[in-house]
């Protein structure tokens, strides 16, 4: 991260805070250790409250709903009917708490009105749905819908339908601060009325697999496979029915499109 001029950047190891430090018995496993969220959030706020005179951008990433999802606090029953996802909600809810604490100090510091909080997940996560655990593997809606929530004050407490991706993200958080985006970026401000109701993705690490969903339709194309899956999600939202073989020509266009944004995206990469 130093290559993009942040002033300081740490991790979690670097962090001495007195908090529970998580270690997955295993040596295989070592990468997924890691300390309790506190901690980061501790570290957070003390950076913030050395120069409040100047703008800011600051980014913490969470740890603990992150597979094995570890957690300290007592155990909140949330009964999902499985075991593992009830792990997840506890850590889900002890980090929620980090962020609030991050809030409230926002708060007391009367920061709280200049700043634009942004909260995002960097994948979705899987809970035995399609025959997966934990994400990166398909891109079904489990892997792929993530939160997206905008906190100021001065912004309408709604909830938008409009669908977006994470490449939109920088350039809304450059439009509602009054920037114009870099010409290099791809992705576009969510409450543009000009935005795109397209978006595209894709995932490497089992098959090659390609896709994009538009309106309520989702298009899924297996490369290695050479398989199409088509789903309305709108009277499908779990992705049960694929509707490929009764939809030809929604499989033909399909394939236009992804071929178009693949071959859209490596000419960008070319010249940028």
């Amino acid at each position: 991260m130093s290559h993009r001029k942040f002033d300081v950047i740490n991790d979690c190891r670097d962090n001495a805070c007195g908090q529970t430090n998580f270690e997955v018995k295993s040596d295989k496993w070592d990468f997924m250790n890691g300390k309790d969220d506190a901690c980061s959030g501790k570290e957070v706020n003390e950076w913030l409250s050395q120069d409040t005179t100047k703008p800011f951008f600051c980014i913490m990433w969470t740890y603990q709903t992150h597979y094995p999802y570890f957690f300290k606090n007592k155990k909140i029953n949330y009964e999902p009917g499985d075991t593992v996802l009830n792990r997840y909600l506890n850590a889900l809810h002890y980090s929620d708490s980090v962020l609030g604490n991050i809030i409230e100090n926002l708060k007391q510091a009367h920061l709280f009105e200049s700043t634009l909080i942004v909260v995002i997940g960097d994948h979705g996560e899987a809970f035995g749905r399609h025959d997966q655990i934990t994400h990166c593997r398909k891109i079904y809606e489990e892997n792929l819908h993530i939160p997206c929530i905008l906190i100021n004050p001065f912004l309408k407490e709604e909830r938008k339908s409009e669908i977006g991706g994470m490449i939109d993200i920088a350039p809304t958080i450059m439009s509602l601060l009054g920037f114009e985006s870099p010409l290099e970026w791809q992705g576009e401000d969510l409450f543009a009325k000009t935005k795109s109701s397209r978006v595209f993705f894709f995932a490497p690490w089992s098959d090659y697999l390609f896709g994009y969903r538009e309106g309520n339709f989702k298009y899924i194309y297996n490369a290695t496979k050479n398989e199409t899956e088509i789903y309305d999600l709108k009277n499908d939202p779990q992705e049960k029915y694929n509707l490929a073989k009764e939809n030809y020509k929604k499989i033909q266009i399909s394939h236009k499109r992804l071929a178009g944004w693949i071959q859209y995206v490596n000419a960008r990469e070319k010249n940028f």
